[in-house]
């Protein structure tokens, strides 16, 4: 396996992989492209007023992005101003990520022993 170059985003990565803005909005707009078959001319374009999303494509495009970035949107999240343009939704998917990756940690940094891992030194299997 190759680090570089890796055009399927796994799961060991993604929370790592969505630290530029830029490259989260590329992201945002190739899942809307390929998981919705829509093109959205530039980031800060509104979905909803310009008709790029409508009812079916938002909870669409909450689905593709849930599994895409490993999160899980609440109803109490669901607020069109946070979806309103991929600006936006970069914004709330990189506070979701953000919020989640920090404290699980789900990737391992190859180190030896940082952290206070007291127990357990090593769960690498083989």
């Amino acid at each position: 396996m190759t680090g570089s170059g890796s055009t399927s985003w796994p799961l060991s990565t993604r929370s790592r992989e969505v630290n530029g803005p830029a490259l989260l909005q590329e992201r945002i707009g190739k899942l809307i492209l390929d998981g919705i078959n829509v093109e959205v001319p530039s980031v800060d374009t509104d979905l909803f007023d310009t008709g790029v999303l409508d009812s079916l494509a938002f909870v669409e495009l909450l689905l593709h992005l849930e599994r895409e970035f490993g999160v899980q949107i609440s109803i109490e999240e669901l607020e069109i101003e946070r979806f309103r343009s991929i600006e936006r939704i970069a914004e709330f998917i990189a506070s979701q990520v953000g919020s989640a990756a920090a404290p699980s940690g789900e990737w391992r940094e190859p180190s030896a022993g940082s952290g206070n891992g007291a127990g357990s030194g090593r769960g690498r299997p083989g």
